[in-house]
């Protein structure tokens, strides 16, 4: 066997006097300086939850006086939007008003993004939405008269088969606004009172 070299090293623990442990009590017992505290979330991002979660609360509240009078209705939201869906059939007139009494709009689509979403998650059958022919400005035109991002060739639409617009999963089209078909309503999220 080879010889092996072992090496020893001894460690020795002091003891503390008393008195050093009451001058480090004393030290942790007084007041310090109070400096300025960081949240670690900022205050802007709690306001906007805070606002979130009490929009949606109204929503369920529109929903709640909806469904006593006797409608049939399904919500959700999307992005800044909640989408109301009264499934009761209606003409587009009727539609304007379930909506209106509800404190909300017929569906105003704002780009195609939009439209191709509630292409997807509309219900089987054609709906209502917030598109009508205006006689007196001889053009279509939104509900609330504002601006849209969504490209229609409204010239494809002849108003003779109807002067109110519907949507469903594949198109939009135009029909008479005496028919009765579901409505869908919407709200966008930042437009609900705080």
């Amino acid at each position: 066997m080879s010889e092996q070299e072992v090496t020893f090293s001894t460690v020795r623990f002091q003891k503390t006097s008393g008195l050093q442990n009451r001058v480090r009590l004393e030290e942790t017992l007084k007041p310090r300086k109070a400096g300025l505290r960081v949240c670690s979330v900022p205050w802007q991002f709690i306001v906007i939850a805070l606002g979130i979660l009490i929009s949606l609360r109204l929503v369920i509240v529109a929903v709640l006086v909806t469904n006593s009078r006797g409608d049939k209705v399904y919500w959700f939201c999307y992005g800044r939007k909640c989408y109301y869906f009264v499934m009761d059939r209606k003409p587009w007139s009727g539609c304007k008003q379930t909506c209106q009494s509800s404190g909300l709009s017929l569906l105003k689509i704002d780009d195609e993004d939009e439209l191709k979403f509630l292409q997807l998650v509309v219900p089987s059958d054609v709906c209502w939405i917030g598109l009508s022919y205006d006689n007196k400005k001889k053009d279509w035109s939104w509900v609330d008269n504002g601006p849209s991002k969504l490209a229609l060739n409204t010239r494809k639409y002849n108003i003779r088969d109807g002067g109110c617009m519907l949507l469903s999963k594949t198109r939009l089209d135009n029909g008479n606004c005496d028919q009765v078909f579901i409505c869908i309503c919407a709200k966008r999220l930042d437009k609900f009172p705080h």
